[in-house]
């Protein structure tokens, strides 16, 4: 079972370049729209700003940001048993 799912990806991806290759190089790729978010500045009195991504980026921004709470998290948990002696 393991070799033909192995021999069906190598199949799979030595077609995926030649598709890519027979693309017709006139179709410019579709531009993505900006979406504009308010963020706050840490340590500004002046509010927020707008800061501008395509929904991609702010999935990749959104993702990231997910990850880093889920660390901070997970250290301060960390600390915190090692702190009380468990």
């Amino acid at each position: 079972m393991r070799f033909k799912l192995m021999a069906l990806v190598a199949t799979v991806s030595c077609a995926l370049p030649a598709t890519a290759q027979t693309a017709d190089p006139a179709v410019a790729p579709i531009k993505e729209k900006k979406v504009c978010r308010r963020l706050d500045q840490t340590g500004s009195i002046l509010g927020s700003r707008p800061t501008c991504h395509t929904k991609t980026e702010w999935a990749q921004i959104d993702a990231a940001n997910a990850r880093n709470a889920d660390k901070t998290m997970d250290d301060g948990r960390r600390v915190t048993r090692n702190n009380n002696g468990m």
